[in-house]
């Protein structure tokens, strides 16, 4: 089964450039209409935390709290569902995504026990890797 089965059209928040702390500022300043906050056929993916370690210079905690503090937002004040994407591999920050990943991991499965059926995790790195 591919995730274009089980997650369709999902919801792109996405900006180039962009960190968790700024993802966080605008969930917190109205970038989800309530409509859309109450509509449980809202999917959407969460794929974030590659800047925090190369542009921003944040450690892998630092970068693990912030995308676990946009995946609580979206989860607890939505009722879709989502899906958290691991870090894509980047040169040079090969150790440190993959201790946010390693993190990651532990923290959506801790999620999906609090949001039955509403999250997900996927790590697609090794397609972006030359070791696959």
């Amino acid at each position: 089964q591919t995730l274009g089965v089980r997650w369709r059209a999902p919801l792109i928040l996405a900006v180039a450039g962009d960190e968790t702390q700024h993802v966080l500022w605008r969930l917190e300043h109205g970038e989800l209409p309530p409509p859309l906050l109450a509509n449980e056929a809202v999917s959407f993916s969460l794929l974030i935390g590659t800047n925090n370690l190369a542009l921003g210079r944040h450690t892998p905690p630092e970068t693990h709290a912030g995308i676990l503090e946009v995946a609580r937002k979206l989860i607890s004040r939505t009722r879709g569902r989502l899906l958290v994407n691991a870090v894509l591999p980047r040169g040079g920050f090969t150790s440190q995504i993959a201790g946010v990943n390693a993190m990651l991991l532990q923290s959506v499965a801790e999620l999906r026990h609090q949001f039955p059926g509403r999250v997900a995790f996927v790590n697609c790195g090794a397609f972006f890797s030359d070791n696959r």
